[in-house]
């Protein structure tokens, strides 16, 4: 800010051109409030020519302590997609361009590039006994409450689970030891990044679907919702809670076409996966084989060793 700033009294305000910055000034005791809290001086009798000192000090404080205002927050471009359909169930991601994780064995990596699909399990058979479950206190009042006994949405309807298909990832800014160890079962593994917006931009399949992050609780203790079937779906266990879970969900009415355990779902490869990291228990040569891999199905995204490999 120029310290030769010049200032202008309006009535009770006084205001300094091209900032914005106003002081006011209280008639009863006539100190700007501002200058008082940062101890520019005593304001004295003759008020007038020291506040207008005050003010010099005060410019020239400020010319020397510049404050860059805040860069204003960038726009964020919306979700693109045919299928996709935002739910009050599935709240998306904060961040929806923060990093998203699924961690694979090499045979399901090579199943995703080579037939450019995204599997979707089934829910009933993630092997999860409260996947899609309701809580305790769910059981309870259903119990003493007649007309909710009668309600189509019981506790563990497996006719629900069994047209459910889902696809879970893993939010976080960084790879997790905790999911290299649960989801891959052995050292030539990789994990794929991607994000929300990618996620949900890159499936192609003709069925809507839903997506958004999963909420934790004690099924003992806590009440999930019944307004809706995707409450309880959206709706996991504590145990679970390090996963960070993302969802993608399908739903199924028609008997004849369900799956005895999954779906496949065409994805746009490229707009799905943002990088491949392979595990940091994997071989020096492995790099190598994933890149071909990759190059061999065309999957264009750049394979790169683990973040939690040192050497």
């Amino acid at each position: 800010m120029p310290p030769w700033l010049v200032t202008q009294w309006l009535g009770e305000r006084l205001e300094v051109p091209d900032s914005s910055v106003v002081l006011t000034v209280d008639r009863r005791w006539p100190v700007p409030r501002w200058l008082d809290n940062a101890t520019f001086g005593t304001i004295g009798a003759n008020w007038a020519s020291q506040l207008m000192l005050a003010v010099t000090r005060g410019m020239s404080f400020l010319a020397a302590n510049p404050e860059a205002p805040p860069e204003p927050a960038k726009p964020v471009p919306p979700i693109t997609s045919r299928f996709y359909k935002p739910h009050p169930s599935f709240p998306q991601p904060a961040e929806i361009d923060s990093p998203l994780w699924r961690y694979l064995t090499v045979g399901k990596f090579v199943d995703l590039i080579w037939r450019h699909e995204l599997w979707f399990s089934r829910l009933d058979r993630l092997g999860d006994p409260l996947e899609g479950s309701l809580g305790v206190p769910n059981a309870l009042r259903q119990a003493t409450d007649p007309v909710v006994q009668r309600n189509q949405l019981q506790l563990g309807s497996e006719q629900m689970r069994s047209h459910l298909f889902v696809s879970c990832w893993h939010l976080s800014t960084h790879e997790s030891a905790a999911m290299w160890a649960g989801y891959t079962h052995e050292q030539e593994a990789v994990a794929v990044r991607s994000t929300f917006r990618r996620l949900v931009e890159s499936i192609e399949g003709s069925d809507e679907f839903f997506a958004g992050e999963i909420a934790y609780g004690d099924h003992r203790q806590t009440f999930v919702s019944e307004m809706n079937m995707f409450d309880r779906v959206m709706f996991k266990n504590t145990s679970f809670e390090h996963e960070r879970e993302v969802r993608a969900v399908i739903a199924h009415s028609d008997d004849a076409a369900l799956s005895p355990t999954g779906l496949r779902v065409p994805v746009n490869l490229e707009t799905l996966i943002d990088r491949v990291h392979v595990a940091p228990t994997a071989a020096e040569w492995f790099l190598d084989v994933v890149t071909q891999l990759g190059s061999a199905f065309e999957c264009p995204a750049p394979v790169v060793q683990s973040d939690m490999r040192i050497d």
